[in-house]
């Protein structure tokens, strides 16, 4: 039974009255996060022109000093897109746009100086537009949720098995299509068992398909069930799951899946609601420890692939996007779901032709974030329309995920999120797990008292909303 555990996984995210989103949370809230993005900032620029540069300027990661007044600019549009963001964590959105600001559009606007593509003119005008797109979002996403019930959901029962289902379909066609293999694939081999994963799954039909979700929807919502309701065994099959995809697809996101889980468990540890510029410094964290670690050691191992793939490859990628096809014809989704009305003029698509563009003659796919592939498709206007889409998207999940603990929902959702990043929101919905979240949230049952309308304390300030995990109940 899924309501007798230590910790009820039904038990509604808002167990006090919500949050005002629009309140200041402290004097000093401003400030620091400001502060922090200063600190961001300039830890970006030097791990990107002292590390980063120097080792890969062979595939396009070009360093150049930026005049000081664009470099300044920058900084303060991503303050100013930064103070729009919800200062209180109480919706899952809100989770996700930090998410976002961290590994996404701070890099993209933040970077446009000096990765050598665009001239200062260029540069002011990306950051600009990608801070404007991001504003919308930050700002939709603080205004009040629907005013429509919470989603019932489905039986305990049939959710269960639908897991069930789902993941013995994929693993049995994963072992028959690709074979199973409990070696654990090191890092520097990653390359070379991809390859090989994506010869081998070309022709594979509905498991193209269905690893992902399994990856970033269905063995995330296993791990965190389990560490909300302390069933440790269902926390080892979810993790066991996410090995053997590693170990059959070299995919990195995939192995560092578990520990992002951790780190959202832990920031929502003992019914804590965790502060937004968290998610700020513990980025300068993360690329500060890895940088001492590989100057300690005389390499860039570490470098190259926390901060260099979840942090300056979405940033340069927005500045080679904005320079490729802000002066070659742009895709106009001729790839993707307006094949069938525009024609392409290109041969190959856009991460590949971006490819060829910043390494001629290799087979570089330049996978480019939400905002780099809005560009390519429409330009200035694109960096727009994805943000437009980011927001409903956004508004939707927070609906689906009414009535659930908090905790729960970002555990669930922050590996396809992280996903947009580097790939393009339309796939991202259909290959890569964000539209399998919004339908898992949706049918998980929940309590009576997550039904009907929201409370007329929503309007006004109340305390902080409060996940359980880390309590008993």
């Amino acid at each position: 039974m899924l309501g007798n555990t230590p910790i009820d996984l039904l038990a509604p995210a808002v167990t006090t009255r919500p949050v005002d989103d629009s309140r200041p949370s402290g004097l000093l809230a401003a400030p620091v996060l400001v502060a922090g993005v200063v600190v961001y900032a300039l830890t970006l620029q030097w791990v990107y022109a002292t590390l980063v540069s120097p080792e890969f300027a062979y595939i396009g990661y070009f360093y150049s000093t930026p005049p000081w007044f664009v470099t300044t600019f920058c900084i303060a549009a991503t303050s100013a897109v930064a103070l729009l963001l919800p200062r209180t964590i109480t919706r899952v959105s809100h989770v996700i746009v930090w998410v976002l600001l961290v590994v996404c559009v701070a890099p993209a606007m933040l970077m446009a100086p000096y990765t050598g593509y665009l001239t200062s003119g260029q540069a002011i005008l990306v950051s600009t537009t990608v801070g404007a797109s991001f504003a919308i979002v930050a700002l939709g996403v603080r205004t009040a949720p629907s005013r429509l019930g919470a989603p019932k959901g489905l039986r305990p029962a049939f959710v269960w098995a639908a897991i069930a289902v789902y993941s013995a379909v994929t693993y049995t066609l994963m072992t028959a299509t690709l074979g199973l293999s409990l070696r654990f694939v090191q890092l520097s081999e990653v390359y070379d068992v991809r390859d090989e994963y994506k010869d081998d799954i070309a022709g594979s039909g509905a498991l193209a398909y269905m690893i992902s979700p399994q990856a970033n929807i269905i063995n995330p919502y296993l791990i965190a069930h389990g560490l909300i309701n302390r069933k440790w065994w269902l926390v080892l099959v979810g993790v066991f799951g996410q090995y053997l995809i590693y170990s059959a697809s070299g995919f990195k996101t995939v192995l560092f899946a578990t520990p992002a889980i951790l780190l959202i468990a832990f920031l929502f540890r003992s019914r804590r609601v965790p502060a937004a510029h968290s998610f700020v410094f513990g980025s300068v964290a993360l690329m500060a420890a890895s940088a001492a670690a590989d100057l300690a050691q005389g390499n860039s191992t570490l470098t190259s692939l926390f901060s260099r793939r979840f942090l300056l490859t979405p940033g340069l990628l927005t500045s080679v996007y904005a320079k490729f096809f802000g002066e070659n014809p742009q895709s106009h989704l001729s790839h993707s779901v307006l094949h069938w009305w525009t024609s392409s003029p290109y041969d190959t698509a856009p991460a590949l032709t971006v490819g060829q563009f910043m390494r001629p003659g290799s087979k570089l796919a330049a996978n480019a974030n939400i905002f780099a592939d809005g560009f390519a498709n429409f330009g200035y206007a694109g960096f727009v329309g994805v943000g437009v889409l980011l927001l409903v998207f956004l508004r939707v999940l927070d609906h689906v995920s009414r009535g659930l603990p908090l905790g729960l929902a970002a555990m669930v959702m922050v590996m396809p999120s992280i996903t947009l990043s580097n790939t393009a929101i339309l796939t991202s919905l259909l290959s890569h797990g964000l539209a399998a979240g919004v339908v898992l949230l949706a049918i998980i049952p929940r309590p009576p008292s997550a039904e009907g309308h929201v409370p007329d304390a929503e309007a006004r300030p109340a305390e902080p909303v409060r996940s359980p995990i880390g309590s008993p109940s």
